[in-house]
């Protein structure tokens, strides 16, 4: 179930990258999700429901991605807004 998730999301991405701008929002919702992940993770590992080893590596890999597409989100002009 989560191998459909992710090649949808993993689809999704490519369709996204080629008109960032355009798809700004759904950048910001994969940036949610990582978020939630991570604190969610962190939740359940600080009261010991899973163990650190078993949540650390997703644990990261949400932090690198949600990291990486706030760094190199659209970032729009306040011209671009009013254009639009």
């Amino acid at each position: 179930m989560l191998a459909a998730r992710f090649l949808a999301y993993g689809l999704g991405m490519f369709v996204i990258a080629h008109d960032p701008e355009r798809h700004s929002f759904w950048i910001y919702n994969m940036v949610l999700i990582q978020v939630v992940d991570l604190s969610v993770g962190l939740f359940y590992t600080l009261t010991g429901v899973v163990s650190l080893n078993l949540s650390v590596y997703p644990m990261f890999n949400a932090v690198v991605i949600a990291t990486l597409l706030w760094r190199w989100r659209p970032r729009t002009t306040l011209a671009q807004t009013v254009h639009a």
